[in-house]
């Protein structure tokens, strides 16, 4: 895998890079998160469209099965429109580790938020906006995935 400068929202090695038009390299949740809330680069405050996100230019260092490969016997899904959308590795090992050590629930930032993952009611949402819930799964695999991390199957095959 190629070897980033690291993610300017988590510091993390980027996972999902993306390219915005103004040449700067996010992860894409980490891009996704601050473009929604403010449709401007987080760096250099260039403008970027939301509807970059439905089609944005990932960086390729990963191979598909490095995507894919989680090192797990389990993947965890999140409940999106019409399917299920596979978590990143990072988030999906936080959960895999929480759920084998029996944990109620788990915190975790995605996209910029604090979000909740509840064992006991198999849901995710948002710590501040508790309403509004989505179903979680952790299955080997399902057929009518939509997705990782928000980014479409279009943008890369899946395979698990």
């Amino acid at each position: 895998m190629a070897n980033l400068e690291p993610c300017p929202v988590c510091r993390n090695q980027p996972s999902h890079p993306i390219k915005l038009p103004c040449s700067h390299i996010f992860c894409f949740l980490c891009a996704k998160g601050a473009i929604l809330q403010n449709p401007k680069c987080p760096l250099c405050r260039t403008n970027i469209s939301p509807s970059f996100l439905n089609n944005p230019h990932l960086i390729q260092t990963e191979s598909i099965p490095e995507i894919t490969d989680l090192n797990i016997e389990y993947h965890w899904f999140y409940e999106g429109y019409d399917g299920w959308w596979l978590y990143d590795k990072q988030t999906s090992t936080e959960i895999e580790n929480a759920f084998q050590n029996q944990e109620p629930f788990v915190e975790l930032l995605i996209a910029g938020f604090i979000y909740v993952i509840d064992f006991e009611e198999m849901a995710q949402y948002r710590k501040e906006v508790p309403g509004k819930v989505r179903k979680i799964q952790r299955a080997k695999t399902d057929p009518k995935i939509k997705g990782i991390a928000g980014l479409k199957t279009s943008s890369f095959p899946i395979q698990i």
